[in-house]
């Protein structure tokens, strides 16, 4: 169905420097371009389309004689279609990084991550009415189509485009068996044009078919703060001690880790309309002037109204909303899951373990998801919520 590429040069270049000479600094670099083949779900809904399956439409006939009607002069109808001009996705990948050795076994590492991608998969309305005086597309729909005879075409192309920048922090111990321990720090943004690869709900296409370029904003999955911090902690078995000061005191074993990362990114939709381009678009809200969308609201964020719905406000009738994709970004996220493991000692090659593990062990209400759409009654309001404090006790015996 597309034309396979076979030029794609797939170089890797990276460099490491030791500037003292001391194996205990590194400076670190690299470039890299990577290809991917699209999923075959791209081209699996041409099975049922034009020219592979017919549709042929009868009118004005009767159950018992069905070929007694005559052809419908209505399209045939649409169907989903692939670019021939298919390039295939393509990163360019690159990190320049610093790493030092440190007293008492730590080690950080500072980088800068980042990459551009082109060639992003994506379905777009091809064959949408333009729209006329008052921003209404001309009528019948069907006759003022830019491919006439078809009614709505999803194509599926390479079109898309994103980027990626972040700075990547890390402090570790990792020298006895004893204590060990680690930071992750990660600051970044990712933009991008389309989220959806290839779907074609109307909530995943491009607002405005024609500009594409309006669709650059945040990704769904962009994520400006993300905070990981780990520990294991090994305490002593006390073997000298014996007897029940040992089995009581010794073997004892603590780890957890406890995680921070901001929210994902919304947009704000009001609604669907049908006759700006023919065919059923989810609109985008308009921006107030003088509001700020993260902004929290002027009684404080609760479950009832938990960002700054003052922000928002519908089109005009048959107008498309000014706010970007992904102008709202969502709840964070906080939890601490925690471990304590008491080891024993049966025999010389027995082992049991009792382990006891809460996860979310300080039972934070984070919140999963808020209502973004301005024709529902729960406009600004939570929706859900991640998982309360769970615990859970287990016995491992290896031998």
């Amino acid at each position: 169905l597309y034309a396979t590429d076979g030029n794609n040069l797939a170089p890797r270049v990276g460099f490491t420097w030791d500037p003292w000479k001391n194996g205990k600094t590194a400076i670190r670099g690299g470039f890299g371009i990577y290809y991917d083949r699209p999923v075959f779900n791209s081209s699996r809904d041409q099975g049922s389309s034009p020219p592979l399956v017919r549709t042929v439409s009868i009118s004005n006939g009767l159950v018992d004689n069905p070929g007694g009607g005559t052809a419908s002069a209505a399209p045939q109808g649409g169907f989903d279609a692939v670019g021939r001009d298919f390039d295939m996705p393509t990163v360019y990948s690159f990190s320049l990084g610093f790493q030092r050795q440190l007293p008492k076994g730590i080690v950080a590492d500072v980088n800068y991550v980042g990459n551009e991608a082109r060639n992003l998969l994506r379905v777009r309305e091809l064959n949408y009415a333009t729209p006329g005086a008052g921003g209404v597309a001309a009528t019948p729909i069907n006759a003022n189509r830019q491919y006439v005879g078809y009614s709505r075409i999803f194509t599926n192309e390479t079109t898309g485009r994103s980027d990626y920048d972040s700075l990547q922090i890390a402090i570790n111990r990792r020298g006895d068996n004893k204590i060990s321990a680690g930071l992750a720090y990660t600051l970044s943004r990712a933009r991008g044009d389309s989220d959806s690869e290839d779907s074609s709900a109307s909530g995943s296409l491009a607002q405005d078919p024609r500009n594409l370029d309006g669709e650059y904003g945040a990704q769904d999955f962009d994520r400006r703060h993300v905070l990981s911090i780990n520990y294991n902690i090994k305490f002593p078995s006390l073997q000298k001690a014996g007897g029940l000061k040992q089995q009581v005191l010794g073997g004892w074993q603590m780890s957890g880790i406890t995680r921070y990362q901001s929210g994902r990114w919304y947009s704000v939709t009001a609604g669907t309309n049908t006759a700006i381009f023919g065919d059923t678009v989810t609109l985008r809200a308009n921006l107030v002037p003088g509001q700020d969308p993260n902004a929290a609201p002027a009684a404080g964020r609760t479950d009832a109204v938990w960002f700054n719905t003052a922000a928002f406000a519908r089109p005009a009738t048959n107008q498309l909303g000014d706010s970007p994709r992904n102008v709202l970004e969502g709840p964070s996220l906080f939890t601490t899951d925690f471990s304590l493991f008491k080891n024993f000692r049966l025999g010389k090659r027995a082992r049991l373990q009792l382990r006891g593990e809460v996860f979310n062990a300080f039972n934070r209400r984070n919140i999963r998801s808020v209502e973004t759409s301005m024709t529902n009654a729960r406009f600004g309001q939570v929706t859900a919520f991640q998982s309360q404090r769970i615990a859970q006790l287990g016995l491992k015996a290896t031998f």
